[in-house]
């Protein structure tokens, strides 16, 4: 497809050769619009088809009817023409000479002689002779007024119109592949090659969406046994609340809902998770300590250091 640029440059829009490199959304829009020709295609020829049969009846017809207006026109039409003819010649020989229109006699006359299919008129006017031309004019009076009806008829002997046939749809299409206009020639596409092309793709993405749904079911499981975990360590820490039902740090009321495990001293600076080191505390303290060794929590919250210590020896901890 050609078309000139604002300057009356040319333009190619050029063709799709290969399907390497396209994306899975590139290759089923190409796949798409194959499957939408071929449909085309189908009801075009099923309709060329239908037409054909068609065409075949009517022009069976159209030659019966020409046959009976030929035989009409034969038996009817063209005897009497002939015999207008002849008489029309007649009329016309019996004009009259300068010497007959002066001393023999004639009338004179105007007289419509033309015939149906006749190109041009053909009238009859001037001095003619007085004997022989009425007869003449009267018998082609008669045979003309009996013959304009047949004409008329011949006339409704008329061909039945064919059914038109569908045009070839076009073969090929303009569509916008990796962001840009290409031109898509339906004969030229390897249909082979478009679907190992799909099936490759269709089968990375499986792949995808199997690995993602192992990872979200292996994090779902990671989860699962981190709740169980916890919910454990909870079990077994919950003799702590039969020693000191408040925060060990801020001393504030404690319950199981709300109490966080906090490492007193953190993993991040070596602390492990044994029990010793480990201890159930409100919320807030848990959230404000972060990765703070217990010393510098104490100092920052202006807790007594004596006090939480002594609490955390009472709960056998590590201090």
């Amino acid at each position: 497809m050609r078309y000139y640029g604002a300057r009356g440059s040319k333009k190619v829009t050029p063709r799709l050769k290969s399907f390497d490199n396209l994306t899975h959304a590139d290759l089923n829009k190409i796949r798409k619009r194959i499957a939408e020709y071929e449909k085309e295609l189908s009801i075009y020829r099923a309709a060329n088809d239908d037409a054909e049969k068609e065409n075949k009846k009517i022009a069976e017809e159209n030659r019966a009817m020409q046959a009976k207006r030929d035989a009409f026109e034969a038996s009817n039409i063209k005897p009497r023409l002939e015999k207008l003819t002849k008489i029309r010649q007649l009329i016309y020989e019996c004009r009259v000479g300068v010497l007959q229109g002066v001393f023999g006699s004639y009338i004179e006359i105007s007289e419509d002689l033309s015939l149906p299919g006749d190109r041009y008129g053909s009238t009859a006017s001037g001095k003619y002779d007085a004997k022989l031309t009425p007869p003449l004019i009267q018998e082609f009076k008669k045979i003309k007024a009996g013959l304009d009806p047949d004409v008329i008829k011949l006339s409704q002997f008329k061909e039945n119109r064919s059914f038109t046939y569908l045009s070839t749809p076009k073969a090929y299409c303009v569509l916008t592949i990796a962001g840009h206009k290409m031109e898509l020639h339906y004969a030229e596409v390897n249909f082979g090659d478009l679907e190992c092309k799909l099936a490759e793709h269709k089968l990375k993405i499986e792949i995808q969406k199997k690995k993602e749904q192992e990872l979200r079911a292996r994090a779902a499981n990671n989860e699962k046994e981190r709740r169980q975990q916890a919910q454990a360590i909870r079990k077994r820490f919950q003799k702590q609340f039969s020693i000191l039902p408040n925060c060990p740090y801020c001393f504030e009321a404690l319950t199981i809902t709300d109490a966080h495990l906090d490492h007193i001293y953190p993993v991040s600076k070596g602390g492990t998770s044994r029990e010793a080191n480990l201890v159930l505390v409100c919320a807030q303290c848990n959230l404000a300590k972060k990765n703070m060794v217990l010393r510098q929590f104490l100092i920052q919250k202006k807790y007594s250091s004596e006090m939480v210590y002594a609490r955390l020896e009472l709960l056998g901890k590590d201090v």
